[in-house]
């Protein structure tokens, strides 16, 4: 600390900065007696026990055990370093702040903010000039008019390779500052840099406060490098699993309608709007996180998913539904057209039509359970039981007496099955579970070890150094990890290597959970065993590409059988074409 201010300084901050009132802007607080409490950010409660004392300057949490002064709070909830919430507490209550000494990357982190503002700036002026006539004919097509232009702040990056990089450089950023933003990349033959984006309508990504954090872009006509959505790379300031697109603008709209509208993209955000939606924001090329949770519970506690209505979107559904019921929240699901996303349903069939999905969403669990279902032949009695065990399998987050009455109850119906027997293996699930948890601390690691050794094997080798860590990541996506635990262990894993030149395995630990924290030491003790590296690398990736078309395999077989129950002959050739495809491949690669 005395090396980067002067402890006077470092008071004066603290001092200026209300505890309750930084707070408040993350949890949503009521008085009891002379403090405050509310439920706890940083572990699942339904009983508050989340403590904030304006008198003491502090925060504590009965449950979990969390406790501190205001800049502990932030350090933890917003993943900052000290420096970087002294230089946040500063700005925000107007005190001059000359850094000193170990300052390097609280430097960095503001000229990043400030070569994403000048970036934000040209984007927009190329949006209104002749080179972004295209683009302007693109969004007029979308409806998106100059009213939802300004608000979004929406651009235009032009078709060239180095037009922004020029204007960043004339505004005397470094290069290597300005490759650190993200927006420009590096050749692989490292002879030179290009511009990330191009040719692409441009979607600036702040976060809550209304900084500029990263950007999102859309191609106009056909991708030109395959991808009709990019966006922003992790940099010292942007983590997609922290940031809500639109959350800036929508945040005290969502805290006034008590509910919030979760989609995927941007695009379906932003037409929102301009039909009147205002309590929405987009994920933003990631599932829904337990941080996205964090940040909206201190807005409202009711979510209503809107996903595309196909088969992707289901799944999204599922992982989002776990992650939301394992923090203790309910959500509902508006229910498309197929085929249909929230921008399309919006221009093609009204706001009217919106509103109405939103007034009968499902519940997410029974949108599950039937969405599950549909493959499946129930009249024959051993599809049924296939039903059941892939619904026990999608609802094992499920918990409680009352939730299994609930869905055992639907699931009966749906199975025409007596009640009774969904109720009482229900009950076998969650006694199991419960036991589970009594054991966790010794059979978590287990089940991550033994049941995903393949993934724990991929763990042990990014482990080895940075540079296997950047190979491992650059070959797999941590979604794809089917392990939870092990897929958010490689996600910290990812991002922790981001802005360092080692691995550093204990300040990964700081940053999660008990569990996740004992099964990622017990990896590194492990990675000892991988003797040869490369093979190990070789032969783990081509396994888990294998496991990848074995799954899309499956996924495809069941959409065959639905497409026949449903006797689209067109739809069937298609996919048996895609499924000899599949199999050609699993046979000639592995």
């Amino acid at each position: 600390m005395n090396n980067f201010a002067a402890n006077d300084k470092v008071e004066e901050i603290r001092r200026a900065s209300d505890i309750l009132d930084i707070i408040s802007e993350y949890v949503s607080l009521t008085k009891s007696g002379r403090n405050y409490k509310g439920l706890c950010p940083f572990h699942h409660e339904k009983t508050p026990s989340f403590m904030v004392s304006p008198d003491k300057q502090i925060y504590h949490c009965f449950g979990c055990g969390a406790g501190g002064n205001v800049f502990a709070f932030l350090m933890k909830h917003e993943n900052l370093t000290f420096p970087a919430v002294l230089k946040k507490l500063a700005a925000k209550y107007g005190i001059k702040f000359n850094v000193s000494g170990n300052s390097k990357e609280a430097e960095q982190i503001d000229t990043v903010y400030k070569i994403n503002e000048e970036a934000s700036v040209f984007f927009s002026a190329a949006l209104s000039k002749t080179v972004g006539k295209k683009a302007r004919s693109y969004l007029d097509e979308r409806g998106i008019d100059e009213l939802i232009i300004k608000k979004f702040n929406v651009g235009y990056a032009p078709d060239s390779w180095d037009s922004l990089s020029t204007y960043l450089s004339q505004k005397r950023f470094s290069r290597e500052d300005i490759v650190k933003s993200g927006l420009v990349v590096e050749k692989q033959d490292g002879r030179g840099y290009y511009d990330r984006f191009r040719d692409r309508v441009i979607f600036p990504i702040e976060d809550r406060d209304g900084k500029v954090v990263g950007f999102g872009g859309r191609t106009i006509g056909t991708a030109k490098d395959g991808a009709k959505y990019i966006n922003s790379p992790e940099t010292p300031i942007y983590r997609k699993g922290k940031i809500l697109y639109g959350l800036s603008y929508s945040k005290e709209h969502i805290r006034e309608a008590k509910t919030v509208l979760i989609t995927e993209g941007y695009m379906d955000a932003i037409t929102a709007v301009k039909y009147g939606f205002n309590n929405i924001v987009a994920t933003l090329g990631t599932a829904l996180t337990e941080d996205h949770l964090k940040v909206l519970r201190a807005y409202t506690d009711n979510l209503i998913l809107v996903f595309d209505a196909d088969a992707a979107g289901v799944k999204a559904v599922i992982r989002a539904w776990e992650t939301i019921a394992a923090a203790g929240l309910s959500s509902k699901v508006l229910v498309l057209p197929s085929g249909e996303d929230l921008d399309s349903s919006l221009r093609n069939r009204g706001s009217e039509f919106v509103q109405k999905q939103i007034s009968d969403a499902v519940d997410t669990g029974e949108f599950i359970i039937s969405e599950l279902v549909k493959p499946f032949d129930l009249k024959d009695s051993g599809e049924r039981k296939k039903a059941l065990d892939s619904i026990f399998e999608a609802l094992s987050a499920v918990s409680g007496v009352y939730n299994i009455a609930i869905y055992g109850s639907f699931i009966a119906e749906i199975l025409k099955t007596d009640e009774r027997i969904i109720i009482e293996a229900f009950k076998s699930v969650n006694r199991s579970k419960r036991l589970g948890d009594v054991k966790k601390d010794n059979e978590l690691p287990e089940r991550s070890k033994n049941v995903n050794s393949l993934d724990a094997h991929l763990l042990m080798i990014s482990l080895a150094s940075k540079e296997w860590a950047l190979r491992v990541f650059e070959a797999i996506d941590t979604a794809d990890i089917e392990d939870r635990l092990l897929s958010s262990i490689a996600e910290k894993l990812k991002v922790s290597i981001q802005d360092k030149d080692n691995i550093d395995i204990g300040s990964i630990c700081q940053e999660l959970d008990e569990t996740s924290a004992g099964i990622l030491s017990e990896i590194a003790f492990r990675k000892e065993e991988v003797i040869d590296i490369k093979k190990s690398f070789d032969d783990c990736i081509n396994m888990f590409r294998r496991r990848q078309y074995i799954r899309a395999l499956e996924m495809n077989k069941a959409e065959i059988k639905k497409a026949l129950s449903n006797g689209n002959e067109g739809v069937v050739e298609h996919l048996l074409k895609e499924n000899q495809r599949l199999q050609f491949n699993i046979k000639a690669k592995f």
